[in-house]
């Protein structure tokens, strides 16, 4: 594998089946926002935007998956204890982010 590549997938964090599903997400929300702007039924749109959240939610736990992996596996690999500490709190950050609950805002 090319080092740069490697280092560019780092920084981003997203891994391709990532990038993959968040374009298609990206042309669901569009068309819940074409329906919408028609004037379909709000049951329909609705409906669509279940759909445009479970798309999301699926992309959300692929790089959730893939970063536990990555940071479990450098947890292991650290070899002195200021490493494995600081490789821990990365972890737990990660953890602290993706357990916590979703806000919704009221619009106004």
């Amino acid at each position: 594998m090319n080092p740069s590549a490697a280092t560019a997938g780092s920084r981003t964090g997203c891994p391709p089946e990532v990038l993959a599903r968040l374009p298609t997400s990206q042309g669901h929300l569009e068309a819940v926002v074409r329906i919408a702007t028609q004037g379909a039924p709000a049951e329909d749109v609705l409906a669509q935007l279940r759909s445009v959240q479970a798309a999301l939610s699926a992309a959300r736990r692929c790089l959730l998956q893939a970063e536990l992996r990555t940071r479990g596996e450098a947890l292991r690999r650290c070899s002195t204890l200021d490493q494995r500490a600081q490789a821990a709190q990365a972890l737990s950050r990660l953890i602290a982010l993706a357990t916590r609950p979703t806000q919704e805002t009221d619009g106004g």
